[in-house]
């Protein structure tokens, strides 16, 4: 049995089982044991909190999403989209139109 100082008394095994009077190293058995330990970080115990989120939050008003008057058609069936495409020009040509004849009557 050895001092091993702040760790209390502990008995050192070298790599063939032999006592620590024998053992050449200085490092108590098993080494990884020891250094993980050395390495390990503290325990964290407080993990979140909502304090003055909703106050921040309401500063300013909570407000609803902005909505397009025209709605992105990505991701739409391109037929559906060729389709609507050719309407809305067929519906600029007859406004075109009907105005044309309202001025010329």
């Amino acid at each position: 049995m050895l001092n091993g100082g702040d760790y209390g008394p502990m008995v050192r095994l070298c790599r063939w089982g032999q006592e620590a009077d024998r053992c050449l190293s200085p490092f108590p058995s098993p080494p990884f044991v020891w250094s993980a330990l050395r390495r390990a970080p503290m325990a964290k115990s407080k993990n979140h909190t909502a304090h003055n989120q909703t106050r921040k939050a309401h500063r300013n008003g909570i407000k609803k999403p902005k909505t397009n008057k025209y709605p992105s058609l990505k991701g739409v069936d391109p037929k559906f989209r060729r389709n609507a495409r050719h309407a809305a020009m067929g519906t600029q040509r007859a406004v075109a139109a009907a105005k044309a004849e309202k001025t010329s009557a």
